[in-house]
């Protein structure tokens, strides 16, 4: 939304109309910058809220592989020591060195942080002029995007002229 001065000015006393004029866009501009401000803000409490929401989603699946891993560590444990028990009882101790070697050369591992391609919005400032162009460029391309396809069976030419009707 643009400033504009809808006020009415006053030739006798132009040089208050002007600071009148001029006070009116300063308000016209302030209230715009608070509104501008609030959808930052929005936007910000919101980007907050997803990226709050997909941590705890992580940790939660963090923490139950970890579970998971610590009840699969404690299950081989107990396997390995009811084994050495019993090579223990038989005074095997060559059985029981090779199942501590074993032991040894075990690994777990927790789940590992991968990159994620979802993209995160960012909401930037653009002049109108900025935005006016976009929204033109946009325009031309979702219609010639429309026309090549030949779906309207309509040539070349109609494409130009439906281009220009919609500027």
């Amino acid at each position: 939304m643009t400033a504009h001065y809808s006020g009415q000015g006053q030739v006798a006393h132009p040089e208050m109309s002007l600071r009148t004029m001029f006070e009116d866009f300063s308000k016209i501009l302030s209230n715009q910058n608070k509104d501008r401000s609030q959808q930052i803000e929005n936007w910000r409490q919101s980007q907050i809220k997803i990226i709050d929401e997909h941590a705890k989603e992580q940790l939660r699946l963090l923490n139950r592989e970890f579970n998971d891993q610590v009840q699969e560590i404690n299950g081989i444990y107990n396997q390995y020591l009811t084994a050495i028990k019993s090579y223990k009882a038989k005074n095997n101790h060559n059985e029981i060195n090779q199942l501590l070697q074993q032991c040894r050369g075990l690994k777990f591992e927790l789940l590992q942080l991968a990159p994620s391609s979802s993209n995160t919005y960012f909401a930037n400032f653009v002049t109108q002029k900025q935005l006016d162009e976009k929204r033109r460029q946009d325009n031309q391309m979702n219609t010639s995007d429309f026309d090549s396809s030949g779906i309207n069976g309509n040539n070349a030419n109609s494409s130009a002229s439906a281009s220009s009707s919609m500027q």
